[in-house]
């Protein structure tokens, strides 16, 4: 197995730039041996390991667990090679059976040689990003939240002066769908603005 021009780019780009943490997504897309071969595989990861180990960097290999690693919950996929030659395996997982919240997320380590196999980091899909779900408000998610509201109270002010006319229930009026499009949204989404409480800014 060789490196292609587009391996070799990186390595030069990575030399030049020095990152700490490289991210590769995904195996598939970047892989062109035998996902199944452990010769091919142990190559591949070996190309990697090179640079990391030259440039003291960590690399994080994205891979998608088959059928056969989701049922036993181990998210393998291919040859036993891709965990016995990584120095760690991560394996992230969404919430099952009913009533399971769509949003939330576990980062389990699957593999560590230089630490703790097992332990868990429960996340939650958040404002878009995945924020620490340890069930304490988040930094992160109390600034997004007080800017939703900021932003909030200034269009529902300007909609009370200038219109339109907007309305707490579902319909062409709604609120949060309006505020949404408003070019002073700022990002904000009609999810967010659909969060706030609207009793108290006399929405209706």
């Amino acid at each position: 197995m060789q490196p292609t021009e587009n391996m070799v780019k990186l390595v030069e780009g990575l030399i030049e730039f020095r990152p700490g943490f490289l991210v590769l997504d995904t195996s598939a897309d970047l892989f062109g041996g035998d996902e199944i071969k452990r010769h091919h595989v142990r190559q591949f990861i070996g190309m990697l390991r090179k640079p990391a180990i030259e440039l003291d960097m960590a690399v994080l290999l994205l891979s998608h667990p088959s059928v056969a690693g989701m049922q036993t919950g181990t998210g393998s996929s291919g040859s036993t090679a891709w965990n016995n030659s990584a120095r760690s395996r991560l394996y992230l997982t969404t919430a099952s059976g009913d009533g399971a919240d769509p949003d939330v997320r576990t980062l389990t380590t699957m593999k560590a040689n230089y630490g703790k196999k097992g332990g868990e980091i429960r996340m939650r899909w958040q404002e878009g990003v995945f924020a620490l779900d340890d069930g304490k408000p988040s930094a992160v998610a109390g600034i997004i939240s007080r800017r939703a509201d900021e932003t909030f109270k200034k269009l529902l002010s300007t909609f009370n002066r200038t219109g339109p006319t907007v309305s707490d229930l579902t319909g062409t009026n709604h609120a949060p769908a309006k505020m949404a499009k408003h070019t002073d949204a700022g990002g904000v989404s009609k999810r967010q603005f659909a969060r706030r409480d609207a009793a108290p800014f006399g929405i209706g």
